[in-house]
């Protein structure tokens, strides 16, 4: 659900935002209750996934068409990796079949895009935070 909030804070103005943040939780409210009322294919988890990664994936192409952010770039390829890394583990993808599986890579691979989005994130706040004190 973060993803949302990043996306709604990068894109819109804050009364959208919050907006943006409210339909988030209904969606997220949606997800849980599919779940809750026994849906376990892991189909309805993707979707729920997939359309915060993409709606985050706009903000940081949008914020970084606007003002060329490396930070933004690097963001974005977080999220190209996240979405490969998962690729590769439902194809099963492995470097080596017993001792470095397609799971392993999967984790290997979600690590790195977790660590680039992480230091996407650090930085865009870091910015934010030095032109709101100007």
């Amino acid at each position: 659900m973060s993803e949302y909030g990043i996306a709604a804070r990068i894109l819109l103005t804050p009364r959208s935002s919050n907006v943006a943040l409210f339909a988030a939780v209904l969606i997220f409210a949606a997800y849980v209750a599919t779940v809750v009322a026994g849906s376990s294919a892991f189909r309805v988890a993707i979707i729920n996934y997939l359309a915060g990664l993409v709606f985050l994936a706009i903000a940081l192409a949008r914020l970084y068409a606007s003002n060329r952010s490396r930070a933004a770039l690097v963001g974005l390829m977080g999220l190209f990796l996240t979405a490969a890394a998962s690729i590769a583990q439902q194809i099963h993808i492995s470097i080596h079949p017993h001792y470095f599986n397609h799971n392993a890579l999967y984790h290997l691979l979600e690590a790195i895009a977790l660590l680039l989005i992480y230091i996407s994130g650090r930085s865009l706040v870091s910015t934010s935070v030095q032109l709101e004190n100007r």
